[in-house]
């Protein structure tokens, strides 16, 4: 993060944030690092969104939001990584920053904030959780070198 950067607040995305996560992530998607990796990309709609949400609530896995003066900058969560038993400690982790923040260290700011939620939420299920129970997607082979130096 720039030491001249306004703060960044993390906290629990609502369902007032879906409108501005989704247009970040329909701009990551049109004009992504590498649109040729994108073939018909399908766009979510806000009501799947928020369906997602309730899901990931009932299920105690964290979904958070970045935000720089009440404007949301950027979101992170969680889903299962897998569904076979052996997995069942292990979450997959996706991390959007909005295109005016990108190499602003957002990204950096909310890797550790979802694995502390994570870590908390797995607390209150009972379940084991160690950093290197959350993984992220295919970073080897993505051309974002801000995603490859946040992990």
């Amino acid at each position: 993060m720039n030491v001249n950067s306004p703060a960044v607040t993390i906290r629990a995305s609502k369902d007032e944030d879906v409108e501005a996560m989704l247009a970040i992530y329909r701009h990551h998607i049109a004009r992504g690092v590498d649109p040729s990796l994108m073939h018909d990309a399908e766009m979510p709609d806000p009501d799947d969104i928020k369906k997602r949400r309730r899901t990931m609530r009932k299920r105690q896995i964290p979904h958070l939001v970045a935000e720089i003066g009440g404007t949301v900058v950027g979101y992170a969560y969680a889903v299962l990584f897998r569904k076979r038993p052996a997995y069942r400690y292990t979450l997959k982790h996706s991390i959007y920053v909005h295109p005016d923040h990108v190499n602003a260290g957002i990204g950096r700011v909310l890797l550790p904030a979802l694995i502390d939620a994570a870590r908390a939420a797995q607390r209150v299920l009972g379940r084991k959780l160690t950093s290197h129970s959350i993984v992220a997607g295919p970073i080897d082979w993505t051309p974002n070198p801000g995603a490859k130096s946040c992990h």
